[in-house]
């Protein structure tokens, strides 16, 4: 072979793995994204209550005032860091079954 020949095979060949090793960046990154999907969900549902509630800061003040606002709230995250604890156990995935609003926008509570 002559040389135009040869540099254009080895150009090919690099191609080549520059393509497979783009691909296997391309999965690591989609693996990384895809076990950040339930955290940034909660988070982003955690921001739209904040959102929420910075909007509606008189409808805040009046639900807080009500006795026994906060201690029912206190024994709904008591509830729920229970249920987290326990479905571990029985490898139950958290949120089995049920369609995550905050990834559809316009269709959460707090998206109106």
């Amino acid at each position: 072979m002559n040389w135009p020949e040869d540099s254009l095979i080895e150009i090919a060949r690099r191609r080549e793995r520059l393509i497979a090793r783009a691909g296997a960046q391309r999965a690591a990154i989609a693996g990384t994204v895809h076990e950040l999907e339930a955290p940034a969900a909660v988070a982003d549902r955690a921001l739209g209550v904040a959102r929420f509630l910075r909007l509606h800061p008189l409808l805040t003040a009046v639900a807080l005032r009500r006795p026994g606002v906060l201690s029912l709230a206190g024994r709904a995250v008591a509830i729920w860091r229970l249920w987290r604890t326990v479905s571990v156990y029985l490898n139950i995935p958290v949120g089995a079954g049920h369609e995550n609003p905050a990834h559809i926008p316009g269709v959460g509570l707090w998206d109106r």
